[in-house]
């Protein structure tokens, strides 16, 4: 985060992360803590072979997405 604009400065190309989308499933924000589901497909992909190898403690990056975008059009009831 940029402490002068106060806003998310993303990576330049040369020396961005691998980056995959998920739904979180929860976040206990008192314990700090967010639940994720993975789906291991292999461990071809970098997601999978992260999922499959990982252990209790394992960094994981979580970032949201810049802008907001409705997950329900408005409906009258």
């Amino acid at each position: 985060m940029n402490s002068e604009t106060r806003s998310w400065e993303y990576p330049r190309t040369y020396s961005k992360p691998i980056i995959r989308t998920y739904t979180h499933r929860g976040i206990d924000l008192e314990k700090k803590e967010i639940w994720i589901d993975f789906v291991v497909h292999g461990d071809e992909g970098p997601a999978s072979a992260w999922a499959a190898n990982s252990k209790p403690g394992d960094a994981l990056g979580v970032m949201m997405k810049r802008g907001k975008k409705e997950l329900y059009s408005p409906a009258e009831h």
